[in-house]
């Protein structure tokens, strides 16, 4: 579920950033890799007791990890395998990956080979670069900026790996963990393409630098039927129906102005939804059929009414009041037919 946080959508300020219209977005994740800074905390290094694992099994497969034991790291050192293609998992970046976590003091598998995060059948969902960062910050700084196709190998101690309280309930403080990722697919980390004039009677939006967007309500009784507008016309393929979607869902209430919560949040997960052939139950207020026709790489701006969303489940629909109208802002990051899953 998605966790609500009320301030004010956006800055006063940011309106004049509306003039930008009609450039091209990039973000953070396109830049030449090469460029990707890595923004997490500790600052992972080359080679050390990285450099005396060996990892055997095919990259996505189970793996066999051998080393001398007991294995000490005083700090976060990685030895990477391949050089990757496409994006970069940037600080905002979202990924899959599968990991494995081995205790360096005896060698014992700890946790066994699989996705960081599953979805509900089991199988690999991405996962949003903040919150691996919150969760295991070590884990943060040692894949920070690989590519898809690299496998990272990372020693380091429990307490950085998981952060100082949680590695002390496991009983890991001091303990080097060894840590085998296999990193399977970095997604773009925001929508890319060309930025759109804004359209009359929509919320006008701006983004952060990181991609995030903020939205400033018009002085005016909200539409009574579902509307959309386009704010970035993605260069990707066009979705379909059938298709399923990875995306950035931004919530914000049309008539308070306040922003509500989002998928960008630390404590959120990146949405995924099958797009419906007609409007219904689908997790997103009923407007995920709204998204087919539409481009990966798109920022879409979805206005529901208040009884639409009163009707359908969605990001946090447990926290709407009742007649309230759901501005959703929408980043396409990926979009992949039935026959490529």
């Amino acid at each position: 579920m998605m966790r609500v946080r009320r301030s004010l959508a956006l800055p006063t300020l940011l309106v004049a950033a509306l003039a930008l219209a009609a450039c091209t977005t990039v973000p953070e994740s396109e830049a030449p890799a090469d460029e990707c800074v890595p923004a997490s905390s500790p600052t992972a290094v080359p080679g050390g007791a990285a450099d005396a694992v060996t990892v055997s099994g095919a990259f996505g497969s189970a793996v066999q990890v051998e080393m001398p034991t007991p294995l000490r790291a005083d700090r976060v050192q990685v030895a990477t395998e391949g050089g990757g293609q496409g994006s970069s998992i940037t600080p905002h970046g979202v990924f899959e990956a599968n990991v494995t976590l081995v205790n360096g003091a005896d060698g014992a598998e700890l946790v066994p080979y699989g996705p960081i995060a599953r979805n509900a059948n089991g199988d690999s969902r991405p996962v949003s670069m903040t919150s691996v960062v919150a969760s295991a910050p070590g884990l943060a700084s040692s894949i920070a900026c690989a590519r898809t196709g690299q496998r990272i190998v990372a020693a380091l101690s429990g307490a950085a790996y998981f952060g100082e309280q949680p590695a002390a309930q496991l009983g890991l403080t001091d303990t080097t963990v060894v840590a085998v990722v296999d990193v399977t697919r970095v997604y773009p980390s925001a929508a890319w393409g060309t930025v759109l004039p804004p359209e009359e009677g929509f919320p006008a939006v701006v983004t952060a630098p990181d991609g995030q967007p903020g939205a400033s309500m018009p002085n005016q009784a909200p539409p009574l039927e579902l509307r959309t507008s386009v704010r970035v016309s993605g260069l990707g393929r066009e979705i379909e129906a059938g298709d399923l979607v990875t995306m950035q869902v931004s919530v914000f209430g049309w008539e308070s102005g306040h922003y509500l919560g989002s998928t960008w949040d630390e404590s959120n997960a990146v949405m995924q939804i099958d797009v419906p052939s007609e409007p219904g139950e689908d997790q997103l207020y009923g407007a995920a059929a709204q998204l087919a026709g539409h481009r990966v790489g798109s920022q879409i701006i979805i206005v529901v009414p208040a009884d639409q969303a009163q009707r359908y489940s969605g990001p946090i629909s447990s926290y709407l009041t009742r007649g309230q109208t759901v501005v959703l802002v929408v980043d396409v990051l990926a979009s992949d037919g039935r026959e490529t899953r």
